[in-house]
């Protein structure tokens, strides 16, 4: 009779012992899958991983907050991209950046038919500084337009002598790239803003420029 309840007292000492062990290790992969999921700095090194998403935030780097986005098809398959310009943390709404604050980047996203998006190229030399508009002139960078195998970018700054720029860039089926296709530069005075001197580029004056290799 003893040796019998000892071992029903060892067996239910055993189980117990295993059943902790069981929970315990429930409890380290239930708060590993929160720190991944939940934990704002592991989300952002996921993003700096992330291939496809149906989410466009989650291509935003570390840093980083949205400054414009466009949508339409760039690289004409008829299915609606997105065009999206993001700023850092560091470039305040009513202050003028620093030297030390990093620059702005345009990043092109294409979707296929699954609604899934893909990284499909980015710039860190396409948009202006909020500084770079000239002294009596403010945020230079206008916007992001997009037609069917196109996008366009436009900024405008100046004082008394105001200027823009819009460089429209093309896709390229062949290369599956886009390229640099027409540049146009505008001036004008403001004690004449109807005089406005208009100057069209080509690729038979600059060449050929891959987006990725663009510079402003």
């Amino acid at each position: 009779m003893m040796k019998t309840f000892l071992f029903v007292a060892s067996l239910a000492l055993v189980m117990s012992s295993c059943k902790k062990n069981a929970e315990t290790s429930a409890k380290v992969e239930t708060k590993a899958d929160t720190i991944s999921v939940d934990d704002e700095n592991a989300g952002y090194e996921m993003n700096a991983e992330v291939t496809t998403s149906e989410n466009y935030e989650m291509f935003i780097p570390d840093g980083y907050d949205l400054l414009a986005k466009a949508e339409g098809d760039i690289n004409n398959d008829g299915i609606s991209d997105l065009v999206m310009v993001v700023k850092s943390q560091q470039e305040k709404a009513d202050e003028m950046p620093g030297e030390d604050v990093s620059g702005r980047i345009l990043i092109l996203l294409t979707k296929d038919s699954k609604g899934m998006y893909s990284r499909a190229g980015e710039n860190t030399n396409a948009i202006l500084a909020k500084n770079e508009g000239g002294a009596a002139s403010d945020d230079p960078f206008e916007g992001i337009e997009i037609t069917p195998g196109k996008f366009n970018i436009t900024h405008m700054g100046g004082a008394a002598e105001r200027w823009s720029y819009e460089h429209v860039f093309t896709y390229d089926k062949a290369a599956n790239a886009w390229f640099l296709t027409e540049k146009n530069t505008g001036s004008f005075s403001t004690m004449d803003p109807t005089a406005e001197n208009m100057e069209k580029e080509t690729p038979k004056q600059f060449g050929k420029i891959n987006f990725l290799d663009f510079k402003l």
